[in-house]
């Protein structure tokens, strides 16, 4: 079940105190408030508009950095997609969804059938001798943004695919986070570290960022356990 936009974004507006009221009681009541508005988040350095964007921003980079790591189980959160591409052209930047495609290309499939990445010349000498000398192969190789096939026909490749503005029409909808449960306390991590104006906020800024860096590292890795907080230490 994935985590609410508001729930990211309350526990950010609190990191950084930035709720209406002083009053115990009133804050309690404004914290579990769904969706949060400007009646209850009024502070002069942390407007509600700006925390929304830093939770996105958030959000957003554990998405990409997700996305780069080609096998990593969390990819099928990345809005997966596909794109086919004839032997030897361009892969696009757009897959199938009609969404821009991010991070590292997935599988390469031909007519259906799991494609293997190979030399470039293994790829080419069947292009130039197809049948006589092999069989189907099913390879491909991928020079910048150009697919080779073995056999040359068309691929399908499985890709992610990232929109911020889709980020910004759920949170705006009071829908949930395109990432794992998991993922939350980094998501409040990397928000608050963004918060710094001026100098307020630095020093509590320093301590989130390295949660957020570590979450990047375990995904780096390939991981799917991630650092959390440890809130006395910013109480």
């Amino acid at each position: 079940m994935a985590t609410a936009w508001t729930t990211i974004l309350r526990e950010v507006t609190k990191h950084a105190n930035a709720f209406a009221s002083g009053n115990a009681s009133t804050v309690a009541t404004d914290y579990t408030t769904s969706p949060l508005t400007t009646a209850q988040v009024v502070d002069p350095y942390y407007n509600l508009a700006f925390m929304q964007d830093k939770v996105i921003d958030a959000h957003g980079r554990l998405a990409l950095e997700i996305a780069n790591v080609r096998q990593h189980p969390f990819r099928s959160w990345i809005t997966p997609s596909t794109v086919t591409v004839a032997d030897s052209a361009a892969i696009g930047t757009v897959a199938a969804n009609g969404k821009t495609i991010v991070g590292a290309y997935g599988q390469v499939l031909i007519g259906g059938i799991p494609a293997s990445e190979a030399a470039p010349e293994r790829v080419r000498d069947y292009q130039l001798h197809g049948g006589n000398v092999y069989g189907s192969p099913y390879l491909y190789y991928i020079d910048g943004l150009r697919l080779y096939l073995a056999p040359n026909t068309s691929g399908l490749i499985n890709v992610c695919t990232y929109e911020r503005a889709d980020a910004v029409t759920a949170m705006a909808a009071n829908g949930n986070i395109t990432l794992p449960d998991v993922l939350a306390d980094a998501i409040v991590a990397g928000a608050v570290a963004e918060l710094v104006i001026e100098a307020k906020g630095i020093e509590q800024a320093g301590y989130f960022l390295g949660i957020f860096n570590a979450a990047i590292d375990s995904i780096r890795k390939g991981l799917t356990t991630f650092p959390m907080m440890t809130l006395k230490q910013t109480a």
